[in-house]
């Protein structure tokens, strides 16, 4: 079924806009699959003069270089990615079934992201989040098993996928060491196969993410990892913070910042500008955070709101009727939600409206099943609940330092209905009898 309807909205679109499958982020993935293929430059630039690109981790470019090396169309691309998304739902089946949920509760959370628009979506556009969500649920299984059965093989594997996850969305970088660290210090065995299990750990992880370690370092002379967050940050937590506070629109704190402060950056000649941008980035938060921890932690609150609640809209919009004039839904810098809301139901298409109202009815249908499983998670697998909970958390946390878009959610969908499943379970053991 998750087959299918991804397979028909892909006809829609190539039908309606097949244009659409490319939004603003994938060209800078395309060209650097390009740029790698013609001339060995690693870049996101269309032509040159071609900076080096810090920003895009390589498992995707190179994914795209696939098809791109053997000529193959764009509708290739999003049949692979259709087929990733349909495998992304048998995994959600199979962690129900490791953590002994009935088949008939397993069956109904692979079916609630079989038909999940947003799933359904990326799946048909060309960005990291299908694959990426792919690789980290079929982490989470491998961690899942880890942890309900001690098998070193599935944590070893967890080591492995989540580390090419992170080749594919720099995002995960530190859940690996935080999921790692945790395993080992709630296993109540011996230290010395505590560190000996450490360091395993430890070495597939360095293996598959320290050559790009080392490529920036020989690139940009310093040693890490990629620099998109340090970009969320400028255009988003330090712009929002500083425009409160000075009570200036945010075009111009972005034009001052990069006039006065960045302005002497000189990306094209010196290779080490990446690394001052973030410097100046990492030391302007810290100032802006600590100085004003009250309007942080209010931007903060909002943008985790947004994470768990807002909605995919302006992207079917353009996907589906080539609407690109559109307000926000929803916004961690809108002042005035009565106005942005009067705009948002003026410029949106009913289809749109209602695929929207479908999105939250099934988000309030998912945290709702997932209150009534606590009492399950509780008496069963307590241990792997806290740990959903972890990765949950990480991501929410790391959606702070953005302007949140419904994207953001992608990843952690097949997580939330997992964290649902057992109510499902209970709802048809009381239908049954």
């Amino acid at each position: 079924m998750a087959f299918a309807l991804r397979v028909v909205y892909a006809g829609i679109v190539f039908f309606v806009n097949p244009d659409s499958i490319f939004q603003f982020d994938s060209w800078s993935y395309l060209n650097i699959a390009n740029n790698v293929l013609e001339s060995g430059i690693y870049s996101r630039d269309a032509a040159a003069p071609f900076i080096i690109d810090s920003t895009r981790t390589p498992f995707y470019p190179f994914f795209l270089g696939l098809f791109v090396h053997f000529g193959l169309p764009s509708w290739t691309i999003i049949l692979a990615q259709i087929v990733v998304s349909s495998f992304t739902t048998c995994l959600i089946y199979m962690v129900t079934q490791t953590l002994r949920l009935t088949q008939k509760a397993g069956v109904i959370a692979a079916l609630l992201f079989a038909i999940d628009p947003v799933s359904i979506f990326f799946s048909n556009t060309i960005l990291t989040e299908t694959l990426f969500t792919f690789l980290l649920v079929l982490g989470i299984y491998y961690f899942i098993r880890a942890l309900k059965f001690h098998e070193h093989r599935s944590l070893y594997a967890t080591a492995l996928i989540l580390s090419f996850a992170t080749l594919c969305r720099p995002v995960s970088l530190y859940l690996i060491p935080v999921l790692g660290l945790a395993y080992l210090l709630s296993r109540r065995i011996k230290p010395v196969y505590i560190f000996k299990q450490g360091l395993v750990f430890t070495a597939i992880c360095a293996i598959i993410l320290g050559p790009w370690f080392m490529r920036n370092k020989m690139e940009f002379g310093r040693a890490f990892y990629c620099s998109i967050s340090e970009i969320n940050m400028l255009h988003y937590t330090c712009m929002t913070i500083k425009s409160e506070v000075e009570n200036r629109p945010k075009h111009e704190i972005s034009r001052a910042y990069f006039s006065k402060d960045l302005g002497y950056l000189n990306y094209y000649e010196d290779s080490a500008a990446i690394v001052h941008f973030r410097d100046f980035v990492h030391t302007e938060t810290w100032r802006l955070v600590s100085e004003n921890p009250a309007i942080f932690g209010k931007l903060a609150l909002k943008s985790t709101f947004h994470f768990f609640a807002k909605p995919l809209r302006s992207y079917f919009d353009h996907q589906l009727f080539d609407i690109l004039n559109y307000e926000p839904v929803a916004s961690v810098q809108s002042t005035s939600n009565s106005s942005m809301l009067n705009k948002t139901l003026a410029s949106t298409s009913k289809t749109t409206l209602t695929l929207v109202a479908f999105q939250i009815l099934l988000l309030i249908f998912t945290y709702g099943a997932i209150l009534f499983s606590i009492k399950w998670w509780y008496k069963n697998s307590f241990e792997v609940f806290l740990f959903l909970l972890l990765i949950l958390s990480y991501f929410a946390f790391t959606a702070t330092f953005a302007d949140v878009d419904a994207r953001f959610r992608m990843p952690v969908i097949p997580l939330l209905l997992i964290l649902a499943a057992p109510s499902f379970e209970n709802c048809l053991k009381k239908a049954e009898s």
